[in-house]
């Protein structure tokens, strides 16, 4: 009932529809740490009051705002601003496997995202009041001080109070692929070194201070109410993230237990823990790191439940790391779909070095740079120095051959059989049939669905936003036309979309990664894919911009023959060809079915298609050209081509207004029936023998509490 009733409350706070799009003047404040980049900053901002054309209107309760620009201003948790802003509801990309940015925003609470426009509204209206905002970004403003251009800056951020946005795109693929991104989380192993430093400090107090007056103190009672302080202390740092709430919880009720002279079971603890974290916060649920997060402890209770013999411990450090590694299989996969086998060896290194000399030194020099901010840099510097040490080590572990693997995403019975698996592989001896474990995870070697019929093919055209990225799967090959954006603020549709979607799906290798010409939108993602995939042929548009990827280069007469399936590329053909008209233009034929994949062609290439194929052309799905676009789609290819379905690879609210509204109507008047991905979601499309083709969206397929649905252009109401 409680979960229920604090997602009504935060469904209730969202922007209004009649406002999404329109210049509205907000007053509140800055209610986060401001993450900066390059562009400028992103922060949340909390209004109290809107004006719409002077008019006020009804505030959302929490918005995300982006600030760009060279005239972004230095902005400080806690400050009362007026800004003009435009606005739009919560939405996200919808993918198999893809990040949820949906679920994200209803978790924090957020109603609205959106940018703040450049205008003569925005100033500055009151003071940051002292606080725990005011604190963190302090402590962030010096250690920026202190340590300048180094590349631990981030890092030691991260660590004294929790902010990542300075951590390198490097940095973070070093961490991810050796199981260590858990370190620069202020998570419970932290949190409970520090509460350890403020139990001994504190009874060492309390004895000193019963020595020094003849009186005798609780030692043991200051020595508790010193680890909880000290937990707090971090946690609040923070910003209470779900390990440090767990972990402070926990810390909390070990004391309480010990005050009340009562010695709790590690169930007890635990679940006390869990309860108070979901009390406070219900939708913490929906975080993975609720999930890693306890279940590695629950990994680390039942791995020393009844053992005998017990090694020595550096034996149990490595038995440790082995136990919460294999036994947070099935999460990494249903989670993440990849696991890092190198994983326990890295921690073994990098948990005791970070958590011996790296965290202890940045505290230190956090609570030295307002005791002596003199002498304020020599420990951050201290601290950047210790992984100065580390960080090779790492880099030499991650690209280890075998250090990775990528299992496909699981989730509901193949969840909970891998979950039982790893449970009686992990049992003590003498557990009975505890080696049959092993077939309660067959399903992570198992393929992701059923094998596509001989002449078959499945169409998968992502949510990229404004952009396009197709992937054509036959029964035994795989094909990925074009890999979506990539941002200047970091988002690159290749790490974010493709590559998750791919591990979701089992995917290992990329027989043909085909770019139809250099645009951003459509090859933005294709260093990121490379990286992270072998691809067994790369062809490209004849684009400099694009000249990097090597392979061939697209033309006319080019083909692949795959499981009785037909790909034949059609454009461009002879003659010079630049620009949009330069796009390498795909026909697909396999099971009596056409599929048209054409790029961003404009009308002069698509006249040249219709002199040279004429009814050739004929599709029964066309991924539109350009988008949708006035350029595109002219009369004499719409006629030529006529599909029954158009699938427009267009983003939410795009600002190109794509699809135009005269593309749509001259697709509609010859019967075809069109889709949008921002309003679809993914689009998924089979090619089967004898079988008539029938689209899936992903966003009316999965649909959830906080995801939007899907407008016009989903597959419940095509354009």
């Amino acid at each position: 009932c409680w979960s229920l009733l604090r997602a009504a409350w935060l469904l209730q706070g969202g922007l209004a529809p009649e406002l999404e799009g329109r210049e509205l003047v907000v007053e509140g404040r800055v209610a986060s740490l401001p993450g900066r980049s390059e562009q400028g900053v992103v922060f949340l901002f909390e209004p109290r009051r809107v004006w719409l054309d002077g008019r006020p209107v009804t505030p959302p309760r929490r918005i995300r705002l982006g600030w760009y620009g060279a005239r972004t201003a230095e902005l400080v948790p806690g400050e009362r601003w007026r800004l003009r802003v435009r606005l739009k509801r919560p939405h996200g990309l919808a993918n198999p496997g893809g990040f949820d940015y949906e679920r994200w925003l209803f978790r924090e609470g957020i109603g609205a995202t959106g940018h703040v426009r450049e205008s003569r509204d925005n100033r500055r209206l009151g003071r940051a009041p002292a606080g725990i905002d005011l604190l963190r970004h302090e402590l962030r403003r010096r250690i920026d001080a202190a340590l300048g251009d180094s590349p631990w800056t981030g890092v030691i951020t991260a660590l004294a109070i929790g902010d990542r946005h300075a951590i390198s795109p490097a940095q973070w693929q070093v961490l991810r692929a050796t199981g260590t991104n858990h370190l620069v989380a202020i998570s419970g192993l932290h949190i409970g070194l520090l509460a350890t430093a403020g139990f001994f400090l504190f009874r060492w107090l309390a004895a000193l201070v019963g020595a020094l007056s003849g009186s005798s103190l609780p030692a043991q009672r200051v020595a508790g109410a010193g680890a909880v302080l000290f937990a707090l202390g971090y946690a609040a740092l923070a910003g209470f993230a779900i390990p440090t709430l767990r972990a402070l919880v926990m810390v909390a009720v070990c004391v309480a237990g010990i005050q009340a002279g009562r010695r709790l079971s590690a169930t007890a603890l635990l679940s006390v823990a869990a309860i108070a974290v979901l009390v406070l916060d219900p939708t913490a649920v929906l975080s993975p790191g609720f999930w890693l997060s306890f279940g590695a402890v629950v990994l680390i209770f039942y791995g020393t439940l009844c053992r005998r013999g017990m090694p020595g411990r550096l034996r149990s450090l490595v038995r440790l790391q082995l136990l919460v590694g294999i036994g947070l299989l099935p999460l990494l996969a249903a989670f993440f779909g990849q696991h890092p086998l190198i994983a326990p060896l890295a921690n073994l290194i990098a948990v005791p070095w970070v958590s011996l000399t790296t965290v202890p030194l940045t505290l230190l020099g956090a609570l030295g740079s307002f005791a002596a901010p003199e002498h304020a840099d020599l420990l951050p510097r201290l601290a950047a120095a210790t992984l100065d040490l580390l960080w090779p080590v790492l880099e030499r572990l991650a690209v280890l051959p075998a250090g990775q693997w990528q299992p496909r995403m699981i989730a509901g019975g193949e969840l909970i059989a891998a979950v039982t698996g790893t449970a009686l592989l992990l049992a003590p001896a003498g557990i009975p049939l505890r080696h049959l474990g092993v077939i309660f995870l067959l399903p992570l070697a198992l393929p992701a669905g059923p094998s596509l019929p001989e002449g078959g093919f499945r169409l998968t055209l992502l949510d990229v936003g404004q952009g396009l990225s197709a992937v054509v799967r036959t029964r035994s090959h795989l094909l990925v036309y074009d890999t979506g954006p990539r941002h200047g603020g970091g988002f690159d549709a290749g790490a974010a979309v493709l590559a998750p979607f791919l591990r979701a799906r089992g995917e290992r290798r990329i027989d043909l990664l085909l770019l139809s010409h250099g645009d951003s939108d459509h090859a933005g993602g294709a260093r990121s894919l490379l990286a992270g995939f072998p691809v067994g042929e790369v062809v490209t548009a004849p684009d400099p911009r694009i000249a990097w990827a090597g392979g061939k280069r697209c033309r006319a007469g080019m083909e692949w023959r795959w499981d009785g399936v037909r790909l034949r590329v059609i454009h461009p053909g002879t003659g010079r060809w630049h620009g949009n008209d330069a796009s390498c233009v795909l026909l697909i034929e396999g099971g009596g079915h056409r599929l048209l994949l054409s790029g961003d062609i404009e009308r002069r290439a698509e006249r040249d298609l219709v002199a040279r194929l004429g009814a050739g052309l004929r599709a029964e799905v066309l991924v539109s050209p350009h988008h949708g676009s006035l350029s595109s789609s002219s009369v004499a290819f719409a006629n030529r081509v006529l599909p029954a379905w158009v699938l427009h690879p267009a983003g939410y609210r795009n600002r190109f207004g794509f699809p135009k509204s005269k593309v749509v109507a001259r697709w509609r008047v010859r019967g075809a029936k069109q889709l949008v991905t921002g309003q679809a979601g993914a689009i998924e499309m089979d090619f089967l023998p004898q079988f008539p083709v029938v689209p899936r969206c992903w966003r009316e397929d999965n649909p959830r509490i906080w995801r939007a649905r899907a407008g016009p252009g989903g597959c419940s109401a095509p354009l």
